[in-house]
């Protein structure tokens, strides 16, 4: 049995890949593989020119599509924990060691927060504020505080990611994380800092966000 290994999804993410691999490698104990969804924008070329560990997509799929294909390799290669962290540059690794502590206590998912401890880091009031409103409905609906739903900075071990393998229709977000709870996984949160992205911008546009909240609200209150 394997131990970490940490899934990097990428669709056109040139400007900052290599950057964020830079960061990983800085800590050997972790395996990794970067999970190309049909970019267009040169970062299928960082990858060969680097030699990154990868996996491609040869269109794209959406992250659903690509976090499972990083689940599937999870498991085929017998790892005990998976990591997602974003290509961006988001989410540091030197959090990851606490999050594997978490887990090796007995936690199926450990979710890397921002809010632990009263702190609010790199978040705007859009994002807070939508965080809040999914933070209640999965307390209302599991009776359990999540301090930050949104967090894409989380580790799942072999019964979470068989979960993952079983399930259509469950991508790595807030509602999953309920369904989890509800199905009787133990879900917990480490404290992380997390940097603004290195490059790009965000699809949470306003109009993706209301989007974005519909349909995570929708599968917090009724997805099984």
């Amino acid at each position: 049995m394997k131990d970490v290994l940490l899934i990097i999804p990428a669709y056109n993410e040139a400007d900052s890949l290599a950057d964020t691999v830079t960061q990983v490698l800085k800590y050997p104990e972790y395996d990794y593989v970067v999970i190309d969804d049909g970019s267009t924008d040169g970062t299928a070329e960082i990858i060969e020119q680097n030699g990154y560990n990868h996996l491609t997509h040869q269109k794209n799929s959406g992250l659903d599509a690509t976090f499972l294909t990083g689940i599937r390799y999870a498991y085929r290669e017998k790892y005990r924990y998976v990591v997602q962290i974003d290509a961006d540059g988001q989410h540091d690794p030197k959090y990851i060691g606490r999050m594997v502590e978490k887990a090796d206590d007995g936690y199926d998912v450990v979710i890397g927060s921002r809010y632990l401890k009263g702190q609010v880091q790199n978040a705007d009031i859009l994002r807070r504020s939508g965080s809040q409103l999914l933070r209640w409905a999965i307390y209302l609906t599991t009776g359990k505080n999540i301090t930050d739903p949104t967090s894409g900075m989380r580790l799942y071990n072999r019964r979470a990611q068989r979960f993952f393998l079983t399930h259509n229709g469950c991508g790595p977000e807030p509602d999953t994380i309920a369904v989890l709870m509800r199905r009787g996984a133990k879900v917990t949160e480490a404290p992380v800092m997390m940097h603004d992205r290195l490059a790009g911008k965000s699809y949470l546009t306003p109009r993706n966000a209301i989007n974005y909240m519909v349909r995570e609200l929708s599968g917090i209150f009724f997805k099984k």
